[in-house]
């Protein structure tokens, strides 16, 4: 066998590995606002009810890593009270939730990327969603590669105040109400006030 030949042969492995690590890349993270913008308008066009939160379900599922945030939401000693059984339904009812409280809103907006900034564990993505001509607000979202869009966001914020804190409250409230019974916890996410 020739040396180049040879060399090719060992060269072979490496490339293709080059080339399926490229291909996994995530798209700029960017691309994370056009498909959330695109999904707020396909859910803005479906009909109320029940067609709506399956539509808003699948855009929480694609674009949300649910189960982290439901634990962010819980909190570490919430979570632990829960156990494996009470983590599948919390995570649930945080789906759920996320579904119910989208269906809720009005029509879509348009955002506006102001920056980006690259984390440990993935990057933030600040944009200015424009709702009606006077009413603008500052989301954040905390993006971490995966998920059918490359992107999915652990929390956001609108205004400073995060999604996971908010439903944290609400969730601590009800589970220190029952004197720390778990499933208090899980009832107080599906049926806390809806978000702002």
């Amino acid at each position: 066998m020739k040396p180049a030949m040879r060399h090719a042969g060992i060269l072979a492995p490496f490339l293709a590995c080059m080339a399926s690590a490229v291909a996994a890349e995530p798209p700029p993270v960017e691309s994370f606002l056009l498909r959330s913008e695109a999904g707020w308008r396909e859910i803005a066009a479906t009909p109320p009810g029940a067609p709506r939160i399956a539509a808003c379900d699948t855009q929480a599922e694609a674009s949300f890593d649910i189960p982290l945030l439901a634990h962010a939401v819980a909190g570490d000693f919430i979570w632990l009270k829960l156990g494996d059984d009470g983590h599948a339904r919390f995570t649930a009812a945080l789906r759920e939730r996320l579904a119910r409280d989208c269906a809720r809103r009005r029509g879509p907006g348009t955002l506006t990327l102001l920056r980006t900034h690259q984390r440990a564990d993935g990057f933030s993505v600040t944009a200015r969603l424009s709702v009606a001509e006077t009413e603008e607000r500052t989301l954040v979202w905390r993006l971490r590669p995966g998920g059918p869009w490359g992107w999915r966001a652990s929390d956001v914020s609108a205004d400073g105040v995060s999604l996971s804190s908010v439903l944290h409250e609400q969730v601590r409230a009800a589970f220190d109400t029952a004197e720390g019974n778990a499933e208090a916890a899980i009832a107080g996410l599906a049926h806390g006030a809806p978000l702002p």
